[in-house]
């Protein structure tokens, strides 16, 4: 281990490197990846009995006041039970700790270790050290809402070598999932299913939902806690100007049966099985090819060298990650990837260039990532994508564009999808959603045959199941939800995982899909593909996941995922984040939701200016920590960068939370075990700059803090 003699003997240098090994081991001696499956069991009761039990990756639980504890119980005072395995490496020595505000009990290994209650459970002072042994232990927390405003709870621990920090989730495990969870899941999965389908599109939900929903709309962009489930807010494609958008013959195929196109569609056959499904879908698709748009959309030619610097923005976007190459034509059913090939079938040339310009233009929920792309990038990707599509042509198959009209109407298609003004209006009326129960729960749409009635969504049988659960006992649920749920359902959703590490796990790209790109990096860069002042780093890693919640400030989140913020935060990576526009809000506020913190944080506090040049000082070379090596400050290029940079410390105030900070500047290693960034003080909380502050790290740590209020303001060290 790293002892405080061993630091006074050696150089800065030295001394880093010392303390970075001697965090990493710290983090080896209490951390382990679970066993079992990885999180808790969370089972909540509200306060009129009712229970539902969920898995959640931490212990940890906000709910602001007059808020759903769970997306399938009411708002109100609730109890809560967290109940798992901390798995240990080593045997080793803990204490305990508890934040939040409420009543808890925590019970390790059958021996209650703390209870604590009031305004600030933090308040109460750790648990005695309490030696758990390797492999698994027993924890059992206990919650009570506090009986009046926001309820938060969240369990920390601290060891000899490290620090207070909530418990990660590299260590918590549950055994098997008992019955009431697997219900509560497949309630879940049912409102996702109803939720993704649009299925209150034809089945009318409740006027107060209705209500609710729009209101919802409304407020897209603002960080308010949402009254419906998120999802419901989404409208399906528009389809005004259409027939400017995508060719005659695709929109037929697609229409007859969308998921010989794609696998993964939701949109459905319409109306089950009619004896001339073909001429049906291209009386329709005449008719759509009628909705022209009055944009003149700039025309382009995809030429070859267009196309190679594209296929080099594929492979840096990592499109992969979610799309099969375009020149492959068997679908990658496995990773449930969107296949390309036939792209060129789908998209006029001039309408794909305004599609990857602006993704969600017609359709706001669109999981397609907003990668910003500049005019030259989108070129680019759409001659690339038109030239290498391996996809045929479809046949031209005569459409009455007038009977498509009428058929736009009966079939159902004008209950989800808008043509603009003039468009022909919904004459589908299926039952409304507060009847569909008892027997209506195994006909039409979740009918286990397709009927000429229904449109035929090929739902599996626990698909349909999961969703005749939560119609039949559950519909409530969808006037509520909590945002920690509805952020694990977006990270699904949108494959964030595919490209961010979380908890232990590195990113599904680089392991699987990463070599079928590699042709296309062949070419060679260029000149544009980064700014002059900046080159790439060695190290591409995207920032992992596991504490994002913790993290970021949720404005500074919501402006990322808008597409808002007028910088790149790591712009030495080929890859770059992308928007999800309407998506934004609800995660920036259920992230650190999921962690147990408030979604509306304390701004930062005032900047001490004394503290503030002390901390400039500690960031230069000469008698500091070195933080200009790594570091850009403003204007100012870092100076010493071995494998990637560090964030600019203009930005770090206004994105970092402040406990954030603090937790990152002690260990690094424990946030992210691949972090460049090294430690400085040893576990009496002492550095080597000892003619600063008497080597306090407390107090010098605190002074780099004031230093990165500065923002936008900050002045680099003079040395």
């Amino acid at each position: 281990m790293y002892h405080s003699r061993l630091r006074d003997q050696l150089p800065l240098g030295q001394h880093v490197a010392a303390a970075t090994i001697a965090c990493l081991t710290s983090w080896l001696c209490v951390c382990v990846h679970a066993a079992d499956d990885p999180g808790v069991l969370l089972a909540v009761t509200s306060s009129d009995g009712r229970s539902d039990t969920r898995v959640v990756r931490l212990a940890a639980l906000y709910v602001p006041a007059g808020a759903a504890p769970s997306s399938l119980l009411p708002a109100g005072a609730f109890t809560a039970r967290f109940d798992g395995s901390l798995g240990m490496r080593y045997r080793d020595e803990v204490s305990f700790s508890l934040a939040g505000s409420g009543t808890a009990r925590l019970t390790i290994n059958g021996q209650v270790v703390l209870d604590a209650s009031g305004p600030d459970l933090a308040a109460t002072p750790p648990g005695k050290p309490l030696r758990l042994n390797k492999g698994k232990n027993a924890v059992l927390l206990d919650y009570q809402s506090p009986k009046e405003g926001d309820a938060a709870i969240r369990l920390y621990w601290s060891g000899p070598e490290f620090p207070s920090e909530p418990v990660p989730p590299t260590v918590l495990s549950h055994a098997e999932t008992p019955e009431p969870g697997r219900r509560s899941q497949a309630i879940r999965d049912g409102r996702v299913l109803v939720a993704t389908h649009y299925c209150i599109r034809c089945h009318a939900p409740e006027d107060r939902l209705t209500t609710a929903i729009e209101q919802q709309r409304n407020s897209l962009g603002k960080l308010t806690v949402p009254a419906t489930m998120p999802e419901l807010a989404a409208t399906p494609p528009s389809l005004a100007g259409v027939g400017s958008r995508f060719n005659q013959p695709w929109l037929a195929r697609w229409i007859a049966d969308p998921r010989t196109l794609r696998p993964t569609a939701t949109m459905p056959r319409p109306l089950g099985e009619p004896p001339n499904r073909q001429q049906t879908a291209a009386d329709i698709a005449a008719f759509l090819a009628t909705l022209k748009s009055e944009e003149q959309l700039p025309a382009f030619e995809p030429t070859a060298d267009l196309a190679a610097a594209g296929g080099r923005l594929f492979a840096n976007l990592q499109c992969a990650a979610c799309h099969t190459l375009p020149d492959v034509s068997e679908p990658d059913t496995k990773n449930a990837r969107i296949p390309l090939s036939g792209i060129r079938s789908k998209y006029q040339p001039a309408a794909l260039f305004a599609f990857l310009k602006n993704p969600d233009a017609y359709y706001a929920w669109t999981p397609m990532p907003n990668f910003a792309l500049s005019d030259i990038e989108a070129r680019r990707m759409a001659a690339f994508l038109l030239r290498t599509a391996a996809g045929p042509a479809f046949p031209v198959i005569a459409g009455d564009a007038k009977q498509g009209r009428g058929l736009f109407s009966s079939a159902g298609c004008a209950n989800c999808h808008d043509t603009g003004e003039g468009g022909p209006t919904p004459s589908l009326k299926p039952p409304v959603l507060a009847q569909l129960s008892g027997d209506r729960l195994s006909r039409g749409c979740l009918a286990e045959a397709p009927s000429a009635a229904a449109p035929d969504f090929a739902f599996t049988a626990p698909q349909r199941h999961a969703a005749a659960a939560m119609l039949a006992s559950a519909q409530n649920s969808l006037a509520q939800d909590h945002l920690g749920e509805f952020v694990e359902r977006q990270i699904q959703q949108l494959n964030c995982l595919r490209c961010h590490g979380r908890d232990g796990q590195s990113d599904f790209y680089t392991a699987n899909f990463a070599k079928e790109v590699q042709p296309l990096l062949a070419t060679p860069a260029p000149a544009d593909e980064f700014p002059p002042d900046i080159r790439p780093a060695s190290d591409q890693s995207p920032p992992i996941l596991t504490w994002t919640g913790e993290k970021l400030r949720p404005q500074w989140t919501s402006h990322l995922l808008n597409g808002a913020l007028e910088y790149r935060p790591r712009p030495w990576l080929r890859s770059r984040m992308p928007a999800f526009r309407s998506r934004a809000w609800p995660i920036a506020l259920g992230w650190p939701m999921e962690h147990g913190f408030s979604p509306n944080p304390p701004p930062p506090p005032t900047q001490d200016a004394a503290r503030a040049q002390i901390g400039r000082r500690l960031a230069g070379r000469e008698g500091g920590f070195a933080c200009i090596a790594c570091h850009g400050v403003g204007n100012t290029q870092p100076t010493g960068v071995y494998d990637a940079p560090g964030i600019n410390f203009q930005y770090v105030g206004e994105r970092l939370t402040e406990h954030y900070f603090r937790r990152w500047i002690y260990g690094p290693l424990r946030l992210n075990p691949d972090s460049k960034m090294p430690t400085f003080a040893d576990p009496e909380r002492h550095t080597a700059i000892k003619e600063t502050l008497d080597g306090d790290a407390r107090r010098q740590y605190d002074a780099v803090y004031h230093y990165l209020l500065s923002g936008r303001k900050i002045v680099p060290p003079e040395n």
